[in-house]
């Protein structure tokens, strides 16, 4: 039998890019969770696709809506499978009286984002 490598001593590597080769380290910060460090990276995300709404704002808004957008970004190619099912989604978080004003403007930015996108 070979003999079982020691366990590596804890890395001081945290966050998304964190050992897997496809990017730098994330220093540890023990404050953060990954959850603060999922949000940074969306913000930088969402400022790079021009949205109004400032950091703290972003923070508010719901976590699946903020996943299905970046989601939707990152596989804008395949964005005609699943364009109607995202617009009506989009289009009901827009006119829904429950959601938060950031919530409302954040859904119709991203619709006025996707739709040059499906058009294409």
């Amino acid at each position: 039998a070979e003999p079982v490598p020691a366990a590596a001593p804890p890395s001081a590597a945290r966050g998304p890019t964190a050992g897997n080769g496809h990017g730098p380290p994330v220093p540890a910060d023990p404050a953060r969770t990954y959850a603060d460090d999922l949000l940074e990276a969306t913000c930088a995300r969402l400022s790079a696709m021009k949205v109004s709404l400032s950091r703290d704002a972003v923070r508010s808004l719901p976590l699946p809506l903020l996943l299905l957008v970046i989601v939707a970004d990152v596989n804008s190619y395949r964005l005609a499978a699943v364009e109607g099912i995202f617009g009506r989604h989009l289009c009901s978080v827009v006119g829904g009286r429950s959601a938060s004003d950031e919530t409302r403007v954040f859904a119709n930015e991203m619709l006025v984002h996707f739709v040059p996108l499906s058009l294409s």
